[in-house]
C-alpha cells in the first residue's frame, strides 16, 4: 500500500500543468475589429512558470471555424463563432461573438437654402449628406415641420438607422427663401468655426 501512495504520489505531483486557462468562456468585439490569433488575447497564464509561459504564447495555435483568407482585414461578420486554442495534446474552446453597437455617422450640411414653392418630395437631400456605417443602413429625411410655401427658417430631421437597431439623428436648418434671379445660382460654400472645425452651407 505504502509503495502505491509514492506511486500515486508521484504521478500527481508530476502531473503536467493546466496550460490553457481561458480568460473568459465569452468573447465580445464590436464589428469592425480584426480578428485576433494571439493566443495572450484569450489566456490567462499567470500561474504558469516564466519558461512555460514563453512556449506557450509562442507556440499555442489559434484557429476559427471561418476561412479568414477570404475575410477582409479579417474582420468577421456580426454574429458567434467557435475558437479554439491547442497547445500539444491540450484544446479550449470558445465562443467568439461580433457584435454591432455603433450609430451611424450622419455628415453633410448644417444650414440648406431652399426656393419657395420647392416639391421637397422630389428634392434630392442625399447628395448633401454622407452616412457611415459598417452595416447597411437606411436614411429618412423629415420634413414635416417644413411650410415650403412660406418664406422663413425650418429644421431638417435626418435619421439613420442600421440592420441591428443603432439610430442615430441629425438636424440642419432649412431657409426657405424667394425665387432666385437670373444671375443667382446654388452653390456650397465651407463656412470655417472658431473651433477650427467647418460648416457646410447650401445657398
Amino acid at each position: 500500500f505504502l509503495q502505491f501512495f509514492k506511486i500515486f504520489s508521484f504521478i500527481v505531483l508530476n502531473k503536467e500543468p493546466d496550460y490553457l486557462v481561458l480568460r473568459k468562456n465569452t468573447f465580445k468585439v464590436e464589428l469592425g475589429t480584426p480578428f485576433n490569433i494571439k493566443p495572450e488575447t484569450y489566456l490567462n497564464t499567470e500561474k504558469l512558470d516564466t519558461d512555460v509561459k514563453k512556449d506557450v504564447l509562442e507556440n499555442a495555435k489559434v484557429t476559427v471555424d471561418k476561412d479568414l483568407n477570404n475575410i477582409e482585414n479579417f474582420c468577421l461578420d456580426v454574429g458567434k463563432y467557435k475558437v479554439t486554442v491547442s497547445y500539444k495534446n491540450e484544446k479550449e474552446t470558445f465562443t467568439y461573438k461580433v457584435e454591432d453597437t455603433t450609430a451611424p455617422v450622419i455628415t453633410g450640411a448644417e444650414s440648406i437654402d431652399i426656393v419657395q414653392g420647392t416639391d421637397l418630395s422630389t428634392y434630392d437631400f442625399k447628395v448633401l449628406y454622407t452616412v457611415d456605417d459598417l452595416s447597411q443602413t437606411d436614411v429618412k429625411y423629415d420634413t414635416s415641420t417644413i411650410d415650403v410655401n412660406t418664406i422663413g427658417t425650418y429644421t431638417l430631421k435626418i435619421i439613420s438607422e442600421d440592420d441591428y437597431g443603432n439610430k442615430s439623428n441629425k438636424e440642419a436648418v432649412v431657409n426657405i427663401v424667394a425665387p432666385l434671379s437670373a444671375d443667382e445660382v446654388i452653390v456650397e460654400e465651407t463656412i470655417p468655426n472658431a473651433d477650427g472645425t467647418t460648416t457646410k452651407r447650401v445657398v
